[in-house]
């Protein structure tokens, strides 16, 4: 049997981090992934040397891409193509230097908006000369990680640089009302753990080690807190991309409920969370489910005509 491969280990770790990363980084262990901008799998330690041996010619635009739950930066890579995906066509396109971000998606998403917050703030002060527009787009959690650093940065007393350079933000099927099937492991949880039989609480007692970035899809939740959370910044322009999996027919009551089968419509546009005054725009693609969202040639054509 041939070794795995290091891209094939890598998703591994993504997946584990997923599911128990939260565990992961509490016991100290070192599968737990440390948030970083990565390429071709390996970290970037951060400077203005370094950012120019992988990218010569920086650009003063600059993409950050952000993957979703239990995923790594390959999320993006096209099937047909995967030397393409988003960050390079817009890089071809529109002259963006695209930067991925891999982190451990099992901590909250709060705790991750605060790590993301600094990694932007520790890009602006080591790229090899100013940025003058910085775009941040969010795959599924991803979405909501770009939230809770925005918010943060509009809380904090300390002044973040970053945060006056983006003018655009895009969410790619993120749960922003939160994950339909996030609420279906919430309820699997609560009726099992209920039944008063070992074998059946055993079942349940499996469901609950969902980590605690899973458990924050079911809401959507960028951060604790409540009414003075921001929602979304009305300095930028926000893009929402959904899709759906059952495209044939819209009515359905299985395609409205699970829309891309995680993400519902209504979520990934986030309709009942954009206030008045915020200006923001999106978009819908039939017969696309979750994953295909991020690396599609469909998707990408859209995104052209918003960013370039």
């Amino acid at each position: 049997m041939n070794p795995p491969t290091k891209s094939a280990f890598d998703d591994g770790m993504g997946i584990l981090n997923g599911i128990i990363g939260d565990y992961l980084q509490q016991k100290g262990n070192p599968l737990a992934t440390e948030m970083g901008f990565y390429h071709q799998g390996q970290p970037i330690v951060l400077s203005a040397e370094n950012l120019k041996k992988i990218h010569p010619t920086p650009r003063r635009k600059v993409c950050v891409l952000v993957h979703g739950l239990t995923n790594t930066e390959s999320i993006w890579r096209f099937k047909e193509t995967p030397h393409l995906d988003y960050g390079k066509l817009l890089e071809q396109d529109a002259e963006f230097t695209p930067l991925y971000v891999r982190y451990n998606s099992g901590l909250a998403v709060e705790t991750n908006g605060q790590l993301l917050t600094r990694l932007l703030e520790s890009l602006i002060q080591t790229y090899p000369h100013g940025i003058d527009e910085l775009i941040l787009m969010g795959f599924s959690m991803g979405g909501l990680l770009i939230r809770s650093a925005n918010h943060m940065a509009s809380k904090s007393p300390e002044k973040f640089s970053w945060a006056e350079k983006v003018k655009r933000s895009v969410y790619i099927g993120t749960p922003h009302q939160g994950a339909a099937l996030e609420h279906l492991g919430y309820w699997a949880t609560r009726a099992t753990k209920a039944v008063p039989k070992e074998y059946v609480q055993v079942i349940g007692d499996l469901l609950a080690t969902r980590s605690q970035g899973i458990q924050d899809m079911r809401h959507g939740k960028i951060a604790e807190g409540g009414e003075d959370i921001l929602h979304f910044s009305p300095q930028q322009t926000h893009y929402f991309i959904s899709g759906e999996m059952i495209g044939s027919n819209k009515n359905h009551w299985l395609s409205k409920f699970l829309g891309d089968g995680l993400v519902n419509r209504d979520s990934a546009h986030a309709r009942q969370l954009i206030p008045d005054g915020v200006s923001g725009e999106s978009c819908h693609f039939e017969g696309l489910g979750h994953l295909a969202l991020a690396r599609s040639p469909k998707v990408y054509t859209q995104l052209k005509e918003w960013l370039a």
